[in-house]
């Protein structure tokens, strides 16, 4: 971590990018404070704040920068606060038309490149190949198209979600690409796994989806992320696992993962988030448990298919075990059996 991200952090700051400096906890304590006399000095401003004088400096840089104060005529060293309304006119506008000019840029750049894509379809189509499939190796290129696509989107989404949580990244990313498109009328249909309903951040994110006029559901196990745009384009993960993605084109393929999607949604439940004690979908996940752990899958991996935490899931085999009063694992496999708990869709008592 770089001295300035560090201090940025320290101070509590929010970084505007573009050259701003980010306008600190002690920044804004030196603004109001000058508000209430008729001006003040690094020295003085030093002794408010109780830091050293360099560390005064560097804060009245700070307002420098972002022209909230100035120096009084004639008294160079002596500073009053400046006009917010102003300041933010005179720092934010060249930051505003240069953002203007980037998406002016990106625009002709997309456009270019959609120029493109026709013609090499028309390379694959005339080698006779009806289905493509191009792999993108890296995270950051994958997260490029998604959000390509989402825009080009028209009439229709499916994603499947496996796994619990999801980092604050990807989560903050994923909700405004997602609102976006529900918000243009989009149709949204997202299977999570059951434990995703345990995850606080997840539910929020699904309560909001949810309101937009997203359709979510969930089930105990998925076999991988898929993203499907209009039944046009295909995401599923790569093997190279670096965050890579598989990006799919083809009728057939398309076809035959969207059956996949459909036929796992006609089984998978409703998600409501603000039923945070569903016992059905609880009893599931450890009924799954139960059936994987008679046929000897270890923790980690049945942790894994269902995306608990290793700790959560041997939580529920404990509770199991207790429930049976089963002193040891084989003891436990044993009364399982005997008692026909496995596949009978059943948790014991």
């Amino acid at each position: 971590m770089n001295e300035q991200t560090t201090g940025e952090e320290r101070s509590g700051g929010m970084s505007w990018g573009c050259g701003v400096p980010p306008l600190s906890e002690e920044g804004m304590r030196v603004y109001k404070w000058g508000l209430n006399g008729d001006g003040f000095t690094v020295r003085e401003a030093a002794a408010m704040l109780r830091v050293p004088l360099p560390e005064a400096r560097r804060v009245v840089d700070e307002l420098r920068a972002l022209q909230l104060v100035q120096s009084l005529p004639g008294e160079p060293d002596r500073l009053v606060p400046a006009n917010p309304d102003l300041a933010a006119a005179g720092v934010l506008a060249p930051i505003e038309i240069d953002i203007l000019s980037r998406q002016r840029s990106v625009t002709r750049l997309r456009d270019a490149l959609t120029r493109l894509s026709p013609l090499y379809q028309a390379s694959r189509s005339g080698a006779s190949v009806e289905e493509v499939v191009d792999v993108v190796p890296d995270a950051q290129s994958v997260r490029c198209l998604l959000n390509e696509w989402a825009v080009r989107c028209r009439a229709e989404v499916l994603m499947v979600q496996p796994g619990g949580g999801r980092s604050a990244d990807q989560l903050r990313e994923a909700h405004e690409r997602d609102l976006q498109m529900l918000e243009r009328g989009i149709r949204m249909r997202t299977l999570y796994q059951h434990s995703a309903r345990f995850d606080l951040p997840i539910r929020e994110h699904i309560r909001t989806l949810r309101e937009a006029g997203a359709d979510i559901r969930t089930c105990e196990v998925l076999f991988s992320h898929l993203v499907v745009f209009d039944d046009e384009v295909a995401f599923i993960p790569a093997a190279t696992g670096s965050g890579g993605a598989a990006v799919i084109r083809g009728s057939a393929m398309i076809g035959f993962l969207r059956g996949v999607f459909e036929h796992i949604w006609t089984t998978a439940k409703p998600f409501v988030p603000h039923h945070l004690d569903d016992q059905a979908v609880t009893d599931e996940i450890k009924q799954t448990i139960l059936n994987m752990l008679t046929e000897g899958v270890k923790d980690d991996i049945i942790a894994r298919r269902l995306g608990l935490s290793v700790r959560t899931c041997r939580k529920h085999i404990a509770q199991l075990m207790r429930q049976m009063d089963a002193q040891s694992r084989f003891q436990f496999g044993y009364l399982a059996g005997r008692g026909g708990l496995t596949r009978a869709g059943r948790t014991p008592a």
